[in-house]
């Protein structure tokens, strides 16, 4: 679930005025979360709007993948992306804790 606060602070991060591209953004705020996730990060971590380091990585995410962004900076932001989620799992505060003995 994406927060009207957390969209409305995306939207001035992205230089957005107006809703009209909402569903857009929170489709892809998602899709950044799932990326964190599948790069090992909490569920917990993900999801918490208030984390700078998280908040920097969905908004780097969004800017790669965001319609309006230009094709030249896309990889930029793509591999910054990449980046974030690399530091944010060697991190034990965001990794996920292995089960089972680890």
């Amino acid at each position: 679930m994406v927060t009207l606060a957390f969209l409305s602070e995306l939207r001035q991060r992205m230089r957005i005025e107006g809703s009209e591209f909402d569903s857009e953004l929170k489709a892809l705020i998602e899709a950044a979360r799932a990326e964190l996730r599948r790069a090992g990060i909490r569920r917990s971590c993900v999801n918490e709007e208030q984390d700078a380091l998280i908040t920097e990585a969905i908004v780097t995410y969004v800017k790669a993948e965001f319609g309006l962004t230009e094709a030249k900076e896309r990889q930029g932001y793509s591999d910054a992306f990449e980046s974030k989620c690399r530091k944010l799992a060697l991190s034990s505060d965001y990794l996920e804790k292995k089960r089972g003995g680890g």
